[in-house]
């Protein structure tokens, strides 16, 4: 690659993140208005992850065109099930996906999400409702920092979120992101992370994290707030995630935090987050029915400002400036 090309690039990019704070100081900020000093608020996003292979649902999605559209095709309803909702999603994507997006959003499938690919279309369709971040695996094959050069080429804004990670064996090696990173695929490119999500296990084979709040982690004790850490990290709160393959549990987490909010255990001085996780491969129909019930269900509980659809990257904001930064660490169960 051209290396003044890269080094427009990454210009680019940061210039475009300083557009991006802009905005939100301007305008996004209104969407972090909370109720915080009168009662407790939960904020609320859905996150979504595609997979490198081997995955069981995405092998297909990657590989094969026919899947691949049928996919393509739910995810563009469901972004606007997502936008007429007024609620909220970050659709988190690893390398592989991209590559078919590349292959097979020719012009005639271009032509039913205004004439762009399916992740400019995910990114411009309502910013204040819908994000596209990295999801990457570090361990082999394009870092975070690959795949967010990636995504920005296909038309998406960098926010700086870390979208999972290992957060307790030494191959995850998280504090690494407190430092530009630099890519693997693309040497020449430097990333600059800002927000975690997603504290997890090698495999999920151990204790994945349930936290609900934000704070800066310390890196040797990743529950300990340490102001003078640059990164913040926003708990998911599933108690359920072991069961996150069966789609009728992705509202757990949130259906506990309300309980916990109206037996008034809950401070109006703290936030709460939740994430509402799903696979992306695997989206049916019958997936996209049920989530469109279930946040219509949640209407009442919006309109009483008991909870605030926000992406991650909005959650951030409401927490600098509604709630001054103050960190917030729930633990599940």
């Amino acid at each position: 690659m051209d290396n003044h090309f890269q080094g427009s690039m990454i210009k680019l990019f940061s210039c475009a993140k300083i557009i991006v704070l802009f905005t939100c100081i301007l305008t996004a900020c209104g969407n972090t208005t909370s109720s915080s000093g009168s009662h407790p608020a939960i904020y609320v996003s859905f996150v979504s992850h595609n997979e490198r292979s081997p995955h069981l649902y995405c092998d297909s999605v990657t590989t094969d065109q026919s899947a691949y559209l049928d996919n393509r095709s739910l995810t563009a309803e469901f972004a606007q099930l997502i936008v007429d909702h007024n609620a909220a999603w970050d659709m988190q994507s690893d390398y592989q996906y991209l590559d078919a997006v590349q292959q097979w959003d020719s012009d005639s499938v271009m032509n039913q999400t205004d004439h762009v690919n399916i992740i400019r279309y995910l990114s411009t369709l309502s910013p204040s409702h819908i994000v596209v971040d990295a999801h990457a695996h570090d361990l082999s094959g394009p870092n975070y920092a690959d795949v967010v050069y990636m995504l920005q080429t296909m038309g998406a804004v960098d926010h700086g979120v870390v979208g999972g990670f290992d957060y307790q064996s030494t191959a995850g090696d998280w504090p690494k992101f407190e430092s530009p990173l630099a890519g693997s695929v693309f040497p020449d490119v430097a990333w600059n992370a800002e927000i975690l999500w997603g504290a997890a296990t090698l495999d999920h084979l151990g204790k994945d994290d349930v936290t609900s709040g934000i704070w800066h982690p310390d890196p040797d004790t990743f529950y300990t707030n340490n102001e003078s850490e640059p990164l913040v990290y926003v708990g998911g709160y599933n108690p359920n995630y072991r069961n996150l393959e069966d789609y009728t549990h992705a509202f757990d987490g949130l259906d506990d935090l309300l309980s916990k909010l109206k037996s008034g255990t809950l401070s109006a001085f703290n936030i709460y987050t939740v994430t509402v996780f799903f696979d992306q491969c695997s989206m049916s129909q019958d997936m996209v029915d049920f989530f469109s019930t279930k946040i219509s269900g949640y209407e009442a509980e919006v309109a009483a400002g008991n909870i605030y659809w926000r992406t991650i990257p909005d959650m951030v904001q409401a927490w600098k400036y509604s709630y001054a930064g103050k960190p917030s660490i729930l633990y599940g169960q």
